[in-house]
């Protein structure tokens, strides 16, 4: 059968697939602590929200604390007040960007995001018109801005996607395929997966195949997960290991000083999708399964 990239089917594609156990020591529920996930709830309660006035950095830290616990553990998700809710949306409709990189980013990524809480999200995104951006216009220490609201005749979601496909072609311009990998999957979350071939294919699985950052590992293990449901996820003793380490570093005081909260919550969400479908595959090839099957009993 030959390769339609309009359909995908993963086992239409050349895999070469590890003959050994996925590692799967870096189940983030085993790394985080009780007292991690009361300050995850804690962020997404709102209370962040109501410390004074709006300003971005608190606005994104709800809606990835918000998302990451959705993905760690959806019973845990506090119930979002419909003013939260609006300060989410106008998050993700509103942007200071430099560029069109910028816009894909902040846009369709937060809007991504947003559809882990909730689908009302999505819903609201094929309605709704407006995309409010402030233009960087100089890159001086005073920092002019000049800001405009956007009315397109096509909805907001038609209007991110159309940036992401734009991105992911300057990324496949450029070869790069790690940024690509994150556009792919964003624009998959929110049902507009874009037409991939089988050498995207190729460049997606070689990057993460050689991927040595755990950091950008968990993004790329993720996003594989989604762009591509039907692929053998596995990953060796030693990146799970390094995922592992990475994952435990990040939780510590220390580690959570020198990188942003968001960041320590959605590595924890992206690590978590990846586990979920390594354990999934591990399972299906009879690893690890936690009930062995009964041999069969033949009669003569």
């Amino acid at each position: 059968m030959s390769f339609n990239p309009d359909r995908i089917n993963i086992h239409e594609l050349t895999i070469e697939e590890p003959e050994k156990e996925s590692d799967l020591s870096f189940d983030p529920k085993n790394i985080w602590r009780e007292q991690d996930f009361d300050a995850l709830q804690k962020l997404a309660s709102g209370k962040l929200l109501e410390k004074g006035e709006e300003y971005a950095g608190r606005e994104y830290l709800f809606l990835n604390s918000n998302a990451a616990l959705a993905v760690l553990d959806k019973d845990k998700l506090p119930e979002i007040d419909d003013k939260y809710k609006e300060r989410i949306w106008k998050l993700i409709t509103t942007t200071q960007a430099i560029d069109e990189r910028s816009l894909c980013y902040l846009h369709l990524k937060d809007l991504a995001w947003a559809t882990q809480i909730s689908p009302e999200f999505l819903e609201r995104s094929r309605v709704d018109r407006h995309i409010n951006v402030t233009h960087i216009v100089s890159t001086n220490p005073t920092m002019k801005y000049e800001s405009e609201s956007i009315l397109k005749n096509e909805p907001v979601l038609e209007q991110v996607v159309g940036l992401g496909e734009e991105q992911l072609e300057k990324c496949r311009s450029a070869n790069d395929w790690r940024h690509a990998f994150e556009v792919a999957s964003w624009l998959t979350v929110v049902g507009s997966r874009p037409k991939l071939n089988n050498q995207d294919f190729k460049n997606f699985e070689h990057e993460l195949k050689n991927q040595s950052y755990a950091g950008y590992l968990i993004e790329d293990a993720a996003a594989m997960s989604i762009i591509y449901p039907d692929y053998p996820l596995q990953l060796s003793a030693k990146e799970g290991g390094e995922i592992k380490s990475f994952l435990t570093e990040l939780n510590t005081s220390e580690g959570l000083r020198r990188a942003p909260r968001e960041d320590w919550c959605m590595y924890t969400a992206m690590a978590k999708i990846a586990y979920d479908k390594c354990k999934e595959v591990s399972l299906k090839k009879g690893f690890g399964s936690e009930t062995p099957p009964i041999p069969e009993i033949k009669k003569f």
